[in-house]
């Protein structure tokens, strides 16, 4: 294994123990947070956690009191939600490790302009160390150029900027394997249309993220990868996509135009990249006579509400986005501060969820069942079963793609 970068399936024996504090519960807190989140600024005295976080994991204890900012891009669904609230959870409980820490988060409400200026602003308090999960990469790539005159260490978390980890003071991203992700959800779509049609073809229609974004661009990459240069799955013909930005209320609209542009007998399924987006697209189909295409709508996070669509047989699969990096990004910060060593790149493990692999749908129930137990939105890393819940396709970014070269749609129907 390199020693800059730590591999997807790698991660789990790189974190040992530590990886189930990934899974600190997230229970509910969508429901009550709608809306605005608050204050641009908050600081962890003034925000109340409603979730306990997971006992008896490996802390560093930092060696000094650090003051660690982190600025947001948005809070747009219950995946955000539960992702800033996993993060004051664990600043939290470094407060009271070793020296402890001082923690102030900023909201950039979908607005690149706002972060870049938030940033500007959490830069301007001295901080040891800023955390990043930019809402999309190319406006915010002059943070590190901040981060470099300031002399700060920047951590992206869950999305990237243009510019890769090791470069200046940008210490390390920690994310998913979006190329990977792609791939896998390409894969499976090429399974589920060859079930219905007997051979891979078919016409679907895609609800993309938001197109600015690190993980929109490298998971379209995947795709591409995997229908166009790996097998030339020339008979699944994308017919439209549009961005969704991952809100349930912008998909309806586009999947209604969808369905009345494209009648039945056109549309064999629904490519949709947001488990949140994919909700909707069940509803509207019903409600437009759709029912064909129940089975064949996909989606991506592993929202539980989802997956009980899975489970019933009105949704396909949903590929796993974990909201869950607080242990992971205060860990490696502290780490860093404390004078380690890091990796520039840590990839987070994903599970894959279908109803018709065998033996996947027990699976699928089990875990179902376990989130509703705990008051769990997403699947936590303790309940395991990656190996049962693996897609086999290729990880990493194709040798065939540079960054910053344009996104790639063979299959798009132009």
């Amino acid at each position: 294994m390199s020693e800059k970068e730590v591999t997807r399936r790698g991660y789990l024996k790189y974190a040992g123990a530590g990886i189930a504090a990934i899974a600190v519960a997230g229970v509910g807190y969508y429901a009550g947070r709608m809306g605005p989140a608050g204050p641009t600024v908050t600081t962890v005295t003034e925000t109340v956690a409603t979730t306990e976080a997971t006992a008896g994991l490996p802390m560093t204890a930092p060696k000094r009191r650090y003051k660690i900012v982190f600025s947001n891009g948005e809070m747009a669904d219950p995946w955000r939600y539960v992702f800033v609230q996993d993060m004051e959870n664990w600043s939290k409980k470094y407060r009271e490790m070793g020296a402890g820490i001082d923690f102030i988060w900023t909201n950039a409400l979908s607005d690149s302009a706002k972060q870049l200026a938030d940033c500007e602003t959490l830069l301007a308090m001295g901080p040891d160390a800023l955390i990043l999960s930019p809402y999309e990469s190319a406006p915010l790539d002059p943070v590190l150029d901040k981060c470099n005159e300031a002399n700060v260490p920047l951590f992206c978390i869950d999305r990237e900027i243009s510019r890769k980890p090791g470069t200046g003071m940008y210490i390390q991203a920690i994310i998913m394997d979006w190329f990977y992700s792609g791939r896998a959800r390409a894969k499976l779509l090429v399974d589920l249309l060859t079930q219905k049609n007997g051979e891979p073809k078919g016409n679907v229609v895609e609800i993309d993220g938001t197109l600015g974004s690190s993980p929109c661009v490298e998971y379209s990459v995947g795709i591409e990868d995997y229908l166009a240069h790996m097998n030339d799955f020339k008979d699944i013909r994308i017919l439209d996509s549009r961005p969704g930005d991952w809100d349930g209320a912008k998909a309806q609209p586009i999947i209604e135009d969808f369905l009345t542009r494209f009648p039945k007998g056109e549309l064999d399924a629904i490519f949709s990249h947001g488990d949140i987006m994919s909700l909707p697209c069940v509803d509207t189909a019903k409600r437009m006579g759709r029912d064909e295409l129940l089975g064949y709508i996909t989606g991506q996070d592993c929202y539980v509400p989802w997956l009980e669509k899975v489970s019933s047989g009105e949704g396909a699969f949903s590929v796993e986005c974990p909201p869950y990096f607080g242990y992971a990004a205060f860990e490696s910060v502290i780490q860093y501060l404390n004078g380690e060593t890091l990796p520039t790149k840590k990839l987070i493990p994903q599970r894959c969820y279908t109803n018709w692999i065998p033996g996947q749908k027990e699976i699928l129930d089990e875990h179902i069942a376990a989130c509703k137990a705990q008051g769990l939105d997403y699947p936590n890393t303790e309940m395991g079963n990656y190996e049962e819940l693996i897609v086999d396709v290729p990880e990493e970014k194709p040798d065939w793609w540079n960054y910053g070269d344009p996104v790639p749609s063979s299959n798009l129907v132009k």
